[in-house]
């Protein structure tokens, strides 16, 4: 969908309506670093009452926007 979002980006001349296309890229990257972020968190869950090895931590660091890193 981003790939779509920036492709109507590119085509999009009006400033009112690029801005509304950046806006909602923006919301879908935050929705989806959230998801990752709690699908990280379940599967940690997952592994303590399993008892099992964690999950490695740097695949899902290296799927978060750099903002929210720190």
């Amino acid at each position: 969908m981003r790939m779509m979002a920036d492709v109507q980006l590119n085509t999009v001349t009006e400033w009112r309506s690029r801005q509304a296309i950046d806006r909602q890229i923006a919301q879908w990257t935050a929705k989806l670093e959230r998801h990752v972020i709690e699908q990280f968190q379940l599967r940690c869950y997952v592994a303590a009452l399993q008892a099992t090895e964690l999950p490695n931590p740097k695949v899902r660091m290296n799927c978060t926007e750099t903002e929210t890193k720190y």
